[in-house]
């Protein structure tokens, strides 16, 4: 299983599924983000016609003054609250992007796993490291493995960190997922 597992964790398709899921709800809320963008952008362009027509209803002697004022208040305050959200909007996107982890980081946490799985520790450290990493096995009817679920925590980091492991390259020496929005991140891998 040991072998398996190095095998696995050195895989290059399973480093991008890896990664393609640690960073898929960061992405999927930045599109979002930008989607909102587009239709406040556009809702933005609405206003400023209205503002436009309004200016124009009025210096026509189509509308009277109070009823400019309370339209140009009505619009100006639409606008501000657009505004708002425009802002908080792009907030999102940012912070969003910011919450991306490096493809680096990842495969660097994966290389220090594989390294002192494959290294000689003890029984008892390589049990617990096993179980911080696996949260099922299933077995086929044949009784070889199925599957295997991983769950990727910080428990499991500091494990590493603190058994050999050196933190990923650019990140902090104390990098945890809860930094980055992330509880754990499970994992259901097949093996063949």
């Amino acid at each position: 299983m040991y072998n398996q597992l190095d095998k696995l964790l050195s895989d290059e398709k399973f480093f991008k599924e890896v990664v393609g899921r640690v960073n898929r709800e960061h992405r999927i809320l930045k599109e979002n983000a930008i989607k909102e963008r587009g239709v406040q952008e556009k809702s933005l362009e609405k206003i400023k016609v209205r503002q436009q027509r309004n200016h124009e209803l009025y210096e026509d002697s189509e509308i009277s003054r109070e009823e400019f004022l309370t339209r140009r208040e009505e619009l100006n305050r639409q606008l501000c609250e657009l505004r708002e959200k425009q802002t908080e909007t792009s907030m999102v996107i940012l912070e969003e992007g910011k919450k991306e982890i490096p493809k680096e980081t990842i495969r660097e946490i994966l290389k220090n796993f594989s390294r002192i799985l494959s290294s000689d520790i003890d029984r008892t450290i390589r049990k617990r490291l096993l179980h911080l990493l696996i949260s099922e096995i299933t077995i086929d009817q044949h009784r070889n493995i199925d599957s295997i679920k991983l769950k990727l925590s910080d428990e499991l980091i500091q494990f590493l960190q603190g058994y050999g492991g050196t933190p990923p390259d650019g990140a902090p020496s104390v990098f945890m997922f809860r930094e980055l929005g992330i509880k754990t991140l499970d994992l259901e891998l097949v093996l063949s």
